[in-house]
């Protein structure tokens, strides 16, 4: 008797198995739904930008509100409190007279925040699976017409904690989450 109900558990667990990926796609829409109704999120971005000729690496702050996002730069510390703030359509980088030489605005590493927190908040699944190993969840979002945007989420939380940009299938930006809360 007990080994018939070895073969019924086995197949529940093989199935169950192979809807990662419709689990996790759920859970991401579930939580991109929340993120979107957020008075405020912020987070800390590590990120190591490819910019063709030289890799840079930096740390930012970012901060979203439905008015406003603000990227301000933490490290290095030679380009540290460099802040761009974007809100309706205008961009503007706050800094001592200081000028942030890390690619055009429109391809840098404070560019790709913005493009992240709208593929947060708002972008389509377009697949999603369950990392076997790390414990997390990860989908590609649907960025822009010209970026690829993937996302590792931790399976418990669902808080990003890294991600790629690529333009091409080359990657051009990837980085670190950390500290990332809203409400």
């Amino acid at each position: 008797m007990a080994k018939r109900a070895i073969l019924p558990a086995l197949m529940i667990s093989a199935l169950l198995a192979g809807c990662g990926g419709a689990d996790a796609e759920t859970r991401i829409e579930e939580r991109r739904d929340a993120l979107a109704d957020a008075e405020e999120i912020t987070f800390t971005a590590l990120v190591t930008a490819d910019l063709g000729d030289e890799v840079f690496k930096c740390t930012l702050l970012c901060g979203a509100t439905p008015e406003a996002l603000t990227v301000e730069v933490a490290a290095p510390e030679a380009v540290a409190g460099v802040r761009a703030r974007m809100s309706a359509g205008e961009t503007t980088l706050e800094y001592e007279g200081v000028i942030l030489s890390v690619g055009g605005l429109e391809d840098g590493p404070l560019a790709a925040m913005p493009l992240l927190l709208a593929a947060l908040k708002s972008g389509h699944v377009i697949r999603a699976w369950a990392e076997e190993e790390g414990g997390c969840f990860a989908a590609q979002l649907y960025a822009d017409d010209e970026e690829e945007l993937t996302v590792w989420f931790d399976a418990e939380t669902l808080s990003p904690v890294a991600a790629s940009l690529s333009r091409e299938g080359a990657e051009r930006i990837r980085c670190e989450i950390q500290e990332f809360q809203f409400r």
